[in-house]
């Protein structure tokens, strides 16, 4: 007779512990997948287990990866949270897919990647008016992008040619952004049908009637059969900027008007969130309270002198450092010496420059120090200095500016009605006769500017620190330069001197292709901030005061950050000693001297 064995029970139910789930099943799950399929390494889902347990106030089950859940979790980040929205969904989606092949968990929905790039199409498909806007708007976009050929060659093709084809294409076929780079040019028909290859083995392809618009929009980019239509050596990333700009260029963009590369000072800040104004005191929190919660809702809201988002995020960034250091969300009470330097050990091991782990040390002790203030520890921090090597400020050479200026003169298209070389050199020249920073020069406006005196005065508001005003007296030949830039103001009527249509990397990819024109370095270290010291080091050679003229409070900051000891060059220490070996030249003797 055979004995029949009993189903075991199933190891996993709606239930069990996620924490033990994610060490038994997840792990091997995501080391089995590609590296683009990874819901994230084993220090990111630490992190969001902890930042799981710190939203359910409890540790959660495998029956809370639900849509309910992962919407009210998305609801509750602030900005200065342990982590950004779409990173905690995304491990949320791969936790799920990996769950659902051990207990019924319900279909996985599909991920919304509409609002990680740019929504060109879609179910909002576009209206006509909306096709025509950003058709004009391509026209106003100049320079190339490079086409590899089936043969290796590279060929140039005009970014408006480009963008007309892809938009007559995509407003036919709503086919999805990483669909149409692959289209080959075999695919479109002499009747001038396209039909797209399908992604999965054994669907059908589909196919698509285009309209005589469409076809003589692709009819120049038309080469062999097996060459790619509209494929490009450019990046997804960079092709997105692109997009970004001509549909801020077409004033399609989620903001009104043009969306220039950095925030104005007056009227486009983004709005930041109501808890920044609505402190909670600190009476509501306790030795148990979590970090990011206090963080966000108690000491953030009461630093009056934190005025940078980006020193806000530097916070957030902190609070999740301290998460992967320590293996858990961390609480209050973890504010000890000990811990900080467990942190600092942590960012070593990341291999931060120096100066990224004493500005984390700097942040930490100030955080744990208010909370002393408020006695919520009863304990004061006090650890020495990390140590940072000296910075060696650099500055170009007269040279290299000039190499910069006649660079100016190469850069192709326009900024909001302003041809490229106008626009750059007008940039460059306010940037040598004053010295100023980047973000400020970006957020000059006509009205601060006396065209007949030269004078240009830049409020407080729109220079670092939000407090010191600075006045400038102008060359003639940079109110000259100016002029096209002025005019371009008059007849739109925008507030902004230098409108430039893109965000700040945008800005940035630009400023390296100018360099790499004029033959320069183009690394993060030579921007517009070398061109800042450049102006110091120069004033302080010709006699003036640098510290004055950048407008620091302190001579330390000049002397240490700005003056390039290369150019400003003390007499030699060996140079007042004697001869002692007798090889040294002689200075002539005097006439009239002893035989």
């Amino acid at each position: 007779m055979i004995a029949h064995a009993t189903p075991d029970a199933p190891r996993w139910t709606l239930e069990s512990p996620l924490a033990g789930f994610l060490a038994a099943e997840f792990s091997p799950y995501i080391a089995e997948l590609a590296p683009k399929r990874r819901g994230g390494n084993r220090h990111t889902v630490t992190s969001w287990l902890a930042t799981f347990i710190v939203k359910l106030q409890r540790p959660p089950v495998l029956g809370d990866l639900n849509l309910a859940t992962l919407d009210s979790i998305r609801q509750t980040f602030g900005p200065t949270e342990l982590s950004a929205p779409e990173s905690f969904a995304t491990t949320f989606y791969a936790v799920w897919e990996c769950a659902a092949k051990h207990v019924p968990l319900g279909p996985r929905p599909m991920r919304d990647w509409g609002r990680t790039g740019v929504a060109f199409h879609g179910p909002a498909k576009w209206s006509k008016a909306e096709r025509n806007q950003l058709l004009a708007a391509a026209e106003r976009v100049g320079g190339t992008f490079q086409r590899r050929l089936s043969d290796g060659s590279l060929v140039e093709i005009p970014r408006a040619v480009w963008f007309a084809a892809y938009v007559r294409i995509a407003r036919a076929t709503s086919l999805p952004f990483s669909r149409i780079p692959e289209i080959r040019c075999g695919d479109i028909t002499t009747a001038g049908v396209l039909a797209v290859r399908p992604r999965r083995r054994g669907h059908p392809p589909e196919a698509f009637q285009l309209n005589k618009a469409a076809r003589a929009a692709c009819k120049p980019l038309l080469a062999e059969p097996g060459d790619s239509l509209l494929g490009v050596t450019a990046s997804e990333s960079s092709l997105r900027i692109w997009f970004r700009r001509v549909r801020a260029i077409a004033k399609l963009d989620s903001r009104d008007g043009y969306r220039l590369v950095l925030p104005n000072w007056k009227t486009d800040r983004p709005q930041r969130d109501v808890r920044m104004f609505d402190p909670v005191g600190v009476e509501k929190f306790h030795l148990d309270s979590p970090l990011g919660e206090f963080v966000r809702d108690c000491y953030l809201p009461q630093k009056f002198a934190i005025r940078s988002p980006k020193t806000r995020a530097t916070y957030g960034m902190l609070v999740k450092q301290l998460t992967e250091a320590l293996g858990r969300a961390p609480l209050v009470r973890d504010l000890t010496e000990e811990n900080i330097c467990r942190l600092l050990r942590w960012c070593e091991s990341r291999e931060m420059s120096p100066h990224t782990v004493e500005q984390r040390q700097h942040f930490a002790v100030a955080l744990a120090n208010f909370c002393s203030k408020r006695r919520l520890i009863s304990w004061w921090v006090e650890l020495p200095r990390y140590p940072t090597p000296d910075i060696v400020p650099d500055s170009w050479k007269v040279d290299e500016m000039n190499a910069i200026f006649a660079a100016c003169a190469k850069m192709p298209g326009e900024y909001c009605g302003v041809p490229a070389p106008d626009w750059w050199r007008a940039f460059h020249c306010v940037l040598w006769d004053t010295g100023e920073r980047t973000s400020a020069i970006l957020a000059i406006e006509p009205q601060w500017l006396n065209v007949e005196t030269r004078v240009l005065v830049i409020p407080g508001p729109a220079r670092k620190g939000g407090r010191k005003a600075a006045t400038y007296e102008l060359k003639p030949h940079t109110i000259e330069a100016l002029g096209p830039l002025l005019a371009a103001c008059r007849e739109s009527g925008r507030s902004r001197l230098f409108a430039f249509a893109g965000s700040s990397c945008t800005f940035y990819n630009h400023y390296t292709a100018l360099l790499k024109a004029a033959g320069l370095p183009s690394g993060r270290k030579h921007k517009g901030q070398k061109i800042r010291r450049t102006f110091a080091t120069f004033v302080e050679l010709a006699g003036g005061n640098a510290t004055e003229a950048l407008g620091h409070s302190a001579r330390r900051v000049t002397t240490e950050h700005y003056l390039d000891p290369r150019v400003i060059r003390k007499p030699a220490a060996n140079l007042l000693l004697p001869d002692i070996t007798g090889d040294e030249p002689k200075p002539d003797e005097p006439k009239g001297g002893a035989a």
